[in-house]
């Protein structure tokens, strides 16, 4: 059986761990206001880089 020769230290037992916290998606302010992801079209506006990709339908 595998066991270890010597007790693992806290240091070490958190040292390893700290790595498994959840991590907030990268987000950016868009031209519009909102957030969005990064490397993707606004939801919101539908704009990528400058330039109108998704059409977004508007309540009129």
């Amino acid at each position: 059986m595998a066991v270890p020769k010597k007790r693992v230290s806290i240091q070490k037992r958190r040292l390893r761990h700290s790595n498994s916290r959840i991590r907030l998606p990268n987000t950016v302010v868009c031209s519009c206001g909102k957030y969005r992801l990064t490397h993707n079209a606004c939801k919101h506006c539908g704009m990528y880089r400058g330039r109108q990709i998704i059409k977004i339908k508007t309540e009129d």
